[in-house]
């Protein structure tokens, strides 16, 4: 198995899913949030201007967005996953094709597998990335706490969520057994 990949044999118990939750956080977690924070400021976003340039707007960047990250695994990865009795971790497409397995990966963000396998409605991890955009809209500067920042935050993060879907699929599980 690849250093990446998960062992989908079994399903999760709860406290597999909050090692899991932590786990993620931590890596890629921490590499992702950087990321988030050096395009927000080379962007100069609206969302987390007030945090400033250079090295502190940077970091406060980066916190606020590991910040989010964290809440968002631990709620929804972890507790609301355990709760619903979903698996939170992603499941390669069986089927070949590129066009195929990249439509699965991105719409594996909405829909995910049940802890017996069924597929479902990934409300788990949706509703932890809303929590997790709360959370971040709370601790940010009061002028960027508006509706439309709190939709581009929770917008971005489903994005985000999507994209990271894709590098499993095409990489991670790149030579996944397929029909």
């Amino acid at each position: 198995m690849g250093r990446f990949r998960e062992d989908l044999s079994n399903p999760l118990t709860p406290k597999q899913k909050f090692e899991r939750a932590i786990k993620q956080s931590l890596f890629p977690g921490l590499i992702g949030t950087a990321g988030a924070a050096g395009i927000g400021m080379a962007e100069d976003t609206r969302a987390d201007r007030d945090y400033g340039m250079g090295a502190q707007g940077f970091l406060d960047r980066w916190g606020s967005a590991f910040g989010q990250n964290a809440v968002g695994a631990v709620v929804g990865d972890y507790a609301l996953a355990s709760l619903m009795h979903q698996d939170p971790r992603y499941h390669p497409d069986k089927q070949k094709g590129f066009g195929q397995r990249l439509g699965y990966a991105l719409k594996s963000v909405l829909v995910t597998q049940s802890d017996s396998g069924a597929s479902e409605f990934n409300s788990s991890h949706l509703l932890g990335i809303l929590v997790a955009t709360g959370a971040a809209t709370a601790w940010h500067h009061s002028s960027d706490r508006t509706a439309t920042i709190f939709g581009k935050r929770f917008g971005y993060d489903v994005a985000s969520s999507a994209v990271y879907h894709v590098v499993e699929e095409f990489l991670f599980y790149k030579d996944a057994h397929r029909q």
